[in-house]
């Protein structure tokens, strides 16, 4: 991208020379001389919205990256636990009491789990999932557990 507004640049600042060399050449009637001119200020408009598109797609850059290089999990668990929702548990992680020999296991058994929220109701996950995008506070994965006949209800928030 940086590379086709320098050509672009090159070839302005170039146009824009070539203008100025005819322009003050004897004997170049006064219909060239408007033409060249016109020309010019194209170029010039051409040379402008590319800077300016440049830096609108380089602050575009940037605020994904801070977006990218924040935990989504990690910033839907925080905004989890500070809400305080009614009927959400965990993370699963913190909700299991453990020496140390038992951690890593435990952190083994539960995998991608560990970041699970606990949710007691449907009607909970989704408040929990509304309050998430709302917020716009990164994703979680909610299951419900509930009698054993109903099966879990896995919710993934994005």
């Amino acid at each position: 991208m940086n590379e086709q507004i320098a050509a672009q640049d090159q070839q302005g600042r170039r146009r824009a020379g070539e203008a100025r060399f005819y322009s003050g050449v004897s004997g170049v009637d006064g219909r060239s001389r408007r033409q060249d001119q016109s020309a010019l200020v194209e170029v010039e408009r051409t040379l402008q919205n590319a800077r300016e598109r440049l830096a609108r797609l380089e602050a575009e850059k940037i605020a994904l990256e801070r977006w990218l290089s924040k935990d989504p999990v990690a910033a839907a668990s925080g905004a989890l636990r500070q809400a305080s929702l009614p009927g959400i548990q965990g993370p699963v992680r913190s909700l299991f009491k453990t020496s140390g020999a038992y951690e890593r296991l435990l952190e083994r058994a539960l995998g991608d789990r560990e970041h699970f929220f606990i949710a007691d109701t449907l009607n909970d996950a989704q408040s929990a999932i509304r309050h998430l995008s709302e917020e716009r506070k990164g994703w979680a994965t909610l299951p419900r557990f509930g009698p054993a006949n109903a099966g879990g209800t896995f919710i993934a928030v994005e």
